[in-house]
């Protein structure tokens, strides 16, 4: 997965891009279905943009990049304007993205901003403003995890609507903040997985930490169904999210994995990732070596209803896939009893999680 300049090259994955908005009823992109429509035009009226003696009156210089694949398909689109003025500072501001909506909920968008940051920094771009309207709960994730500053709120001259501003430093040592990758294996929303990691961020072993959260059952990752092409290619070959989890996890090399005790295993969703895991070993004739590199660090957190025997195989079920690609378990914890004492309901929690990460 990189961030590139559009090129005249990528004609169909445009096309293919601007028919995913269209079908979801969106229509920034309408114009590639007009009659007079020239992709080629198009390339070179993009590159003019990010030139300042090519812009008209009242616009600034705007570098267009788009996040693609292996196999150049567009998973976001991003504008980096190269500096503010008066109007782009109520809405607008330095970097405008946007996500296909069949790619939508699996995590380029953070991926797209974080990219788009480093392109920043090479410009010399030293502070960042990105807005998002304040009702846009999905944009502002990614925003925050890419370490954006809340300042306040304007009103848009165009739409009325309120928007919320962001700051952030685009000269910031991203390798002095830790970041880490949240997998939650839990099919239900706002339950004791996510209230735990909620609270789990509010400690102060994870201050200052970056976090990208990656809900399984929301996610498109297929089982792995042991064609053991992953063999011969070192790469498997079903094509959907899990390759974005993975770049993701091998970059940030901090990763929490959580989740419930289902009938004393881990759930579905973890097991389905637990498994397509196998695939990151390159196989030889002398055996295998991880792909996923080393340095990653990992926390494993099992959530029961009842007692430790209740929990059965689920820390050992996220354990030792970990620890076979070399993954260093740091911390393993437990929450059990939530059928007597859910996490929302646990206002010692925070205090107890201090202490557990104190040791």
């Amino acid at each position: 997965m990189r961030l590139v300049e559009p090129s005249k090259e990528m004609e169909k994955h445009f096309i293919d891009m601007a028919n995913d908005n269209m079908q979801a009823n969106e229509l920034r992109y309408q114009f590639a279905f007009e009659e007079n429509f020239d992709f080629g035009v198009y390339i070179e009226k993009l590159r003019d943009n990010s030139k300042a003696e090519k812009i008209k009156p009242g616009y600034v210089p705007t570098t267009t990049f788009w996040l693609i694949d292996d196999h150049g398909k567009i998973l976001g689109v991003s504008r980096l304007r190269h500096y503010l003025m008066p109007h782009l500072e109520i809405e607008g501001g330095n970097i405008g993205y946007d996500v296909p909506p069949s790619e939508r909920m699996k995590g380029y968008g953070t991926i797209l901003l974080e990219h788009t940051l480093l392109k920043a920094k090479e410009m010399g771009i030293k502070r960042v403003l990105i807005t998002c309207d304040s009702d846009n709960i999905g944009s502002a994730k990614i925003i925050q995890n890419n370490g954006g500053i809340y300042e306040n709120e304007s009103i848009s001259t165009e739409s009325g609507k309120s928007v919320s501003r962001y700051w952030i430093s685009s000269q910031m040592d991203k390798d002095a903040i830790k970041h880490w990758v949240v997998v939650n294996g839990s099919p239900r929303i706002g339950m004791n997985s996510d209230k735990l990691i909620e609270t789990l961020e509010r400690t102060s072993y994870f201050k200052d930490a970056e976090f990208t959260k990656f809900k399984l059952d929301s996610m498109n990752i297929s089982p792995c169904t042991g064609c053991n092409q992953c063999r011969e290619s070192n790469r498997c070959t079903i094509e959907d999210d899990f390759h974005a989890l993975i770049e993701t996890i091998i970059r940030h090399k901090k990763l929490i994995l959580i989740s419930p005790s289902f009938n004393y295993n881990v759930t579905a969703q973890m097991k389905c990732f637990i498994d397509r895991l196998f695939s990151q070993y390159a196989f030889s004739a002398d055996g295998c070596t991880s792909q996923l590199g080393e340095g990653i660090e990992a926390i494993i957190i099992g959530i029961c209803a009842g007692d430790d025997d209740g929990m059965g195989y689920t820390m050992e079920a996220m354990k030792r896939p970990l620890q076979d690609h070399g993954i260093q378990i740091i911390y393993e914890y437990k929450y059990l009893h939530t059928k007597h004492m859910p996490v929302w309901k646990n206002e010692n929690l925070c205090g107890e999680l201090e202490t557990f990460f104190s040791i």
